[in-house]
């Protein structure tokens, strides 16, 4: 269900990466309170070997980035690590006219 085992976001100018671990996808989504276009990184919380889930089913994080302050991205999986930009993702997301 892991699809990246870590993906780093790096926003432009001085804000601190964002790092999420165990990311089952990147979908194409939008803030909730001002329909704002965003990028969704799907996080599969870990947790120790052996334990089962408490949350049901779904037991996953949403976590959202505006893709307007993102310079790019790190997409890791397993040792190898690539570079991309929020185009690069989603070819038919027009997130700057959205």
């Amino acid at each position: 269900m892991i699809r990246y085992d870590k993906v780093t976001v790096h926003f432009q100018g001085e804000t601190s990466p964002m790092v999420v671990r165990g990311v089952a996808e990147l979908a194409k989504s939008h803030f909730p309170e001002s329909g704002d276009p965003a990028l969704q990184i799907i996080e599969v919380p870990s947790r120790p070997a052996g334990e089962a889930l408490t949350e049901g089913l779904f037991d996953l994080k949403l976590n959202l980035a505006r893709p307007s302050k993102i310079d790019h991205l790190v997409l890791q999986e397993g040792e190898k690590e690539r570079t991309a930009e929020v185009e690069d993702l989603f070819e038919d997301w027009d997130w700057q006219s959205s």
